[in-house]
C-alpha cells in the first residue's frame, strides 16, 4: 500500500524490460527538465539493466541504488551491476544509506567508475570483482551462491 500510486500521480505501464520503451517517459522527463535519474528495482539483470542502458543512451546521468535492486540469484544481480559499472559511463552507484546521506547533504561515499572496464575480471575472479564493487559501495560482503 505504501508504494501504491497516489491519486493524480503518473503511472507508466511498460510493455518491455526498459521503462523507456514505448512509454512516453523520456518525453515527460525532458518536459520537466530532468537530466539525472535515481534507479532501483527488480530484476537487476533484466528491467534495471535495460532501463539504465536506455537512460544512458538517452543522455541521462544515472544514480543506481545497488542494494535496492535484486534479481533471481545473487550471481545475476552482481553480473548486471558489474556490466553497468564497467560500461555505463554516466553512472554513480550507491548503497541506500549512502544515497540518503547524499540527499541530506551529508558526507557520503559512492562508486563512480572513471574508465571503461573499471571492474574487469575473468570468470575465475568474478567473486573478487564483486568484493571490490561492494567494498567501493561500503557494503558488507555477502556469501555467494
Amino acid at each position: 500500500e505504501r508504494l501504491a500510486p497516489r491519486p493524480g500521480e503518473l503511472v507508466f505501464d511498460k510493455p518491455r524490460y526498459s521503462c523507456f520503451h514505448r512509454t512516453g517517459l523520456d518525453r515527460h522527463l525532458r518536459e520537466l527538465g530532468v537530466r539525472r535519474l535515481a534507479v532501483a528495482g527488480v530484476l537487476t539483470d533484466a528491467c534495471v539493466l535495460a532501463t539504465v542502458l536506455d537512460a544512458f543512451a538517452l543522455g541521462y546521468r544515472v544514480e543506481l541504488i545497488a542494494d535496492a535492486c535484486t534479481s533471481t540469484t545473487d550471481a545475476a544481480h552482481h553480473a548486471a551491476l558489474l556490466i553497468m559499472a564497467n560500461w555505463v559511463y554516466a553512472i554513480e552507484l550507491f548503497a541506500t544509506e549512502q544515497y540518503l546521506r547524499a540527499l541530506r547533504g551529508e558526507p557520503f561515499s559512492s562508486c563512480r567508475p572513471t574508465a571503461p572496464d573499471s571492474f574487469a575480471h575473468q570468470p575465475a575472479a568474478f567473486a573478487a570483482a564483486i568484493a571490490r564493487l561492494e567494498s567501493s559501495l561500503g557494503l558488507q560482503r555477502r556469501e555467494q551462491e
